[in-house]
């Protein structure tokens, strides 16, 4: 059986994948923001210094998207310093 829900960005058909897709997305989302929200930064910030656009980071603490190239995810775990592998997995062995 598939449900259909609304995640801001149109109808999506909740099949396994899609909600596992959309728990990674959370997932990275509230650490990202957990993060930031520490060091007491705004979006505007953490995007300036980690060189992406603000778009592109508010996408993912938003849970929209995921990081797609290792470098805007190296470049943010830096300025948020935390490991990428956390942010991307919660696997808090990236944390020791």
């Amino acid at each position: 059986m598939h449900f259909v829900e609304d995640f801001g960005v149109g109808v999506v058909a909740l099949t396994p994948r899609n909600t596992a897709r959309q728990k990674e997305k959370n997932g990275v989302a509230e650490r990202l923001r957990y993060e930031r929200i520490r060091l007491g930064k705004t979006q505007k910030q953490i995007a300036e210094l980690a060189d992406i656009p603000i778009r592109t980071y508010r996408d993912w603490e938003e849970a929209r998207t995921l990081p797609r190239t290792g470098e805007n995810l190296e470049a943010v775990s830096g300025v948020l310093r935390v490991p990428a592998g956390w942010l991307l997995t919660g696997d808090e062995s990236y944390l020791k």
